[in-house]
């Protein structure tokens, strides 16, 4: 390598040495060529030279080099103004474009007649009716060009475009119409997303045009202006001025939501409340690991690839579950005003603890830095404590003894526990002894007078042979118990989750393996896989390997009309964002939605007992 770079410094020194040797012999100054001189000397005209006085030749030749250096310094001369004036030129033609419009809040407005490089709006809407030399933009807003022109683009995002004037560039549309007047030109393409594109007659398009709709338009979003401006911005949800109004109305709905919630369900509401004021450290611990766990459960699940389809499930169900802990929450700031007054009736309903709570969490969301921290920290311990509340009711049935059932009706699918032989304690052998006969009550008493009369002779009992022992196989055992299968312990969510996760791992398992043309469909493809090992084998192999199996409450055998109706069933809990599932946890017989359609519960069969 040192013997490659030695000849590139050579060969760039001797460019460089070249290049500077040719520069020096074009700045020095030409030699008069002698032959046209003495021509023209030996001219007719040209007068004598005397030989004795000095010729003015160098003179004139020095005169002559002083002359091409003014020259050559009049043309830098003439090259420098030339530039300065075009640089005049052009600062002026900037100049002329006027500033920018840029306004963050509020609407940004271009009147006839003026210039600007650009018109801006951010939460706001654009208006320009001046000459625009590149964009007018709108952010939560929408963008109007009424007239002048446009340089480069019209642009909205969640609203709508209006051009009535020759735009150079593209016209856009995010969550919003695109509008052409009827003196709009439009050079470049039109892109509507989410809305529809409007042409008056006389405007014209010379571009493409690109409308990807959803079958609804959005329409104007700049309502949002006020909300983001005067709430998010200053940190509060709710706020007290023009524009607001809907707000208010999004906060009553979600209110009445929450007041179907306690009067659906005032046993989980009440228990979920219960379970905070008695165990606020655990509830709060649960809400930290809730929200350390559950992107790291959703990286593991994707990185598996077969665990991918259960992460929406579990993003509704905690979403949801979020909801109803936003109930709990409510009803709880209700019981500390409640409870010191009233421990039951009508005030210690959930229904009217939402109330009240509502009422007051609505007036926190209005106080400026305090009402996003209140939503937050809420939302976050409603759902920690719904979680452990949820945990507590699973160990409280681990708990719980197995009810065992006198008798099970004809035909039920009964487990009868196996038979351990009782021992038999050995039979003594004795002789058995007569009883002594009675004298006859009808028989004269002797008199205690008579002396000397015999003493009755009394015969000897006969000899009774001896009972010979009886063995222990001869003595009938005793009646045991037959379980019912339907008054086994019951299932709690958890370990139904857990036998559904391994249920779902096996179908996408299968699912992976299928060829790619089919694409089925996971859910029907579980729910069918469901209906068929419930029906064949009253279990599924998530079932067997957590000990689980599907009853009927009358204890009879499920058949395939049962298996059918509950799967089906399963869509109607899964609709509410999986509450059909959850609700096992707050109901007292353990049974989801689609138990209680299908009268079917799951049970934990004991160990020794086979599932298939």
């Amino acid at each position: 390598m040192k013997p490659i770079l030695h000849l590139l410094q050579i060969v760039l020194l001797a460019v460089l040495t070249l290049g500077l040797s040719l520069r020096e012999a074009d700045a020095a100054p030409r030699a008069p060529d002698a032959p046209a001189v003495a021509k023209a000397q030996s001219s007719d005209d040209a007068p004598l030279r005397r030989l004795d006085v000095e010729t003015p030749a160098a003179q004139s030749q020095d005169e002559v080099s002083d002359d091409d250096d003014a020259d050559d310094a009049d043309d830098i001369n003439d090259v420098a103004d030339a530039d300065e004036a075009e640089t005049q030129e052009n600062d002026s033609h900037v100049h002329g474009r006027g500033a920018e419009r840029v306004a963050v809040g509020s609407n940004s407005t271009l009147e006839a007649g003026e210039r600007a490089a650009a018109v801006v709006s951010v939460l706001g809407s654009s208006t320009s009716a001046g000459e625009v030399a590149e964009a007018v933009v709108s952010v939560l807003g929408s963008s109007r060009v009424t007239g002048g022109s446009v340089g480069q683009d019209v642009v909205s995002v969640l609203g709508d475009s209006y051009v009535n004037a020759p735009v150079r560039g593209q016209v856009v549309a995010v969550m919003g119409n695109v509008e052409l007047g009827p003196q709009a030109v439009v050079e470049g393409e039109i892109v509507c997303i989410g809305g529809r594109i409007i042409m008056h007659p006389g405007a014209v398009h010379h571009g493409e045009r690109h409308n990807v709709g959803f079958g609804f338009s959005f329409g104007d979003m700049s309502f949002l202006n006020a909300w983001l401006t005067k709430c998010v911005f200053v940190g509060r949800l709710l706020g007290f001025g023009s524009g607001l109004g809907w707000a208010w109305l999004i906060a009553v709905g979600m209110l009445v939501f929450y007041l179907v919630l306690g009067l659906v369900a005032p046993r989980a509401v009440n228990r979920c409340a219960e379970t905070l004021e008695q165990r606020p450290g655990y509830s709060l611990l649960t809400t930290l690991l809730t929200i350390l766990l559950f992107p790291v459960t959703t990286i593991v699940l994707a990185i598996t690839v077969v665990g991918a389809p259960l992460i929406p499930f579990i993003g509704l169900g905690l979403f949801f579950l979020g909801l109803f802990g936003k109930a709990v929450m409510l009803a709880w700031v209700g019981r500390r005003l409640v409870l010191p007054f009233s421990r039951g009736g009508a005030l210690a309903h959930p229904a009217f603890t939402i109330l009240l709570g509502g009422g007051i969490v609505m007036l926190l969301y209005t106080v400026p830095a305090l009402g996003l921290i209140v939503y937050n920290v809420l939302g976050a311990l409603g759902l920690g404590a719904v979680i452990y509340t949820i945990i507590l009711a699973g160990r409280r049935e681990a708990a719980v003894p197995p009810a065992v059932a006198t008798a099970a009706s004809p035909g039920a699918s009964s487990f009868t526990p196996p038979v351990v032989p009782t021992p038999v304690s050995p039979v003594v052998e004795t002789t058995a002894v007569p009883p002594v006969a009675s004298a006859p009550a009808a028989a004269p008493q002797q008199s205690a007078s008579f002396v000397g009369a015999p003493e009755p002779v009394i015969p000897p009992p006969p000899s009774v042979p001896p009972v010979p022992p009886v063995p222990p196989h001869a003595v009938p055992p005793a009646a045991l118990p037959v379980v019912a299968a339907a008054s086994l312990p019951r299932a709690g969510f958890w370990i139904r989750l857990g036998a559904s996760a391994l249920d779902a791992l096996l179908v996408g398992l299968v699912i992976g393996f299928l060829p790619s043309a089919l694409e089925p469909n996971f859910a029907l493809l579980y729910a069918a896989y469901c209906i068929v090992m419930w029906a064949l084998k009253g279990t599924t192999i998530g079932g067997i390997v957590c000990g689980l199996k599907l009853v009927r409450l009358d204890d009879r055998k499920i058949d395939w009309m049962t298996a059918l109706v509950r799967g089906l069933g399963g869509f109607l809990s899964l609709i509410p964002l999986g509450f059909g599932f959850v609700w096992v946890s707050f109901d007292a017989q353990h049974q989801s939605w689609h138990d209680k359609i299908a009268g079917t519960t799951i049970v934990i069969v004991p160990k020794g007992v086979s599932l298939v």
